[in-house]
């Protein structure tokens, strides 16, 4: 049994020349041909069915620690807001993946991330906005920027991290820089230096204040769940690495079907079982030889209907395979986007040649009804 994975990536549904990339033999009952592509049979397509699965845009996490809440969890005596003496403030951020960035390696197995700790001291009269400078300058100190982002929130308090931050803000923002990283837990100590005689003291048991199970010591909030993305024009450069070889070892790919930085594609993929009239190795009695590939393709959302059409008009189910991705306001992060699709005649549009299966159906049956084997 031969098998292998075809992708196919499509920015336009016209070729270089002007002719459709999506033909239609016979009507219902002949094949469909994807120039570029391949040509397909309904009767060899598994179940008939060609699985969607529809990109999606990433957003990264956004945490947000409001420190007047602070005074709840380490309450301050004689009206202070809280009680002088230096704090430890514990983050642990996870990482989804283990195997996306290696340095995050941890030694229980079972989680892969960092912790962030870092210390400020809370000195007589301070108040919320004097307590969330020396937070935000600790923590501008020890994190790495291509990891996480630290800063302030606008005034509705819902908006992406704002640069610098301000002289009385009392909110303290961390903004995840890879799509990826998620908080997982935010603690807070109090140093003693009265817990043991011989020793220089020690800090206190952290108190969680991202998941108390008491809301009124949850100080932290994330303000915005991560989402990874998927089927963008960044995500299929960086994790296809598109154009592959199986897609240039006979041809160069040309410009037009090269991922779009800035577009969001949906994924179609299905698996094609072709008899062959050969005889395999064994040549025995009976004997049955398939070719089982599987084809992928990456089509942008405008171009998605269409597509689906076409195959629909052989008889063939579109199956959706995942459900709608939406933000933490209910707003959908599936599909869309306001990147051009690049067309014939467009600069860049026509650079690498026609090359393909530009010739359709050549080369086959007479017969358009009659599946070539």
């Amino acid at each position: 049994m031969f098998q292998y994975t075809h992708e196919v990536i499509f920015n336009s549904l016209t070729m270089p020349d002007g002719s459709k990339r999506l033909v239609r033999n016979g009507g219902s009952k002949g094949p469909l041909t994807i120039k570029r592509g391949g040509e397909y049979w309904a009767a060899f397509i598994q179940d008939k069915k060609v699985y969607k699965t529809e990109g999606h845009v990433g957003v990264y996490e956004l945490l947000k620690i409001d420190v007047e809440k602070l005074a709840d969890v380490f309450p301050g005596e004689e009206g202070a807001f809280m009680n002088p003496g230096v704090y430890q403030l514990g983050i642990f951020v996870k990482l989804l993946d283990p195997h996306a960035l290696y340095e995050f390696g941890y030694p229980d197995y079972k989680m892969f991330g960092r912790h962030i700790l870092v210390g400020f001291d809370v000195e007589a009269g301070d108040e919320a906005a004097d307590v969330a400078r020396k937070i935000y300058e600790s923590l501008d100190l020890a994190i790495r920027r291509e990891e996480l982002l630290v800063g302030g929130l606008d005034e509705s308090g819902e908006a992406p991290i704002v640069a610098e931050f301000e002289e009385d803000a009392t909110v303290v923002a961390l903004r995840a820089n890879h799509f990826a990283l998620r908080f997982d837990t935010v603690g807070i100590a109090a140093y003693d230096e009265t817990t043991c005689g011989s020793c220089l003291g020690e800090y206190l048991d952290a108190i969680d204040i991202l998941n108390n199970k008491k809301d009124e010591l949850n100080a932290a909030e994330i303000v915005t769940e991560g989402v990874e993305p998927f089927a963008t024009g960044e995500w299929l450069i960086e994790n296809l690495r598109f154009p592959t070889y199986p897609n240039i070892r006979w041809a160069a790919v040309g410009t037009e079907d090269r991922p779009v930085p800035g577009m969001v594609y949906v994924q179609y993929s299905f698996a094609y079982d072709s008899p062959r009239p050969q005889f395999g190795g064994l040549s025995g009695v009976g004997q049955k030889v398939e070719a089982v590939t599987r084809h992928i393709y990456y089509v942008p959302v405008d171009l998605a209907e269409e597509f689906e059409q076409a195959f629909e008009g052989i008889g063939v189910e579109i199956v959706e395979t995942m459900p709608e991705v939406t933000d933490p306001d209910g707003n959908s992060v599936s599909g869309g986007t306001d990147a051009p699709t690049p067309t014939p005649g467009e600069e860049g549009g026509n650079e690498g040649g026609q090359g393909g299966n530009e010739g359709g159906n050549e080369g086959g049956n007479e017969d358009p009804n009659e599946p070539n084997t």
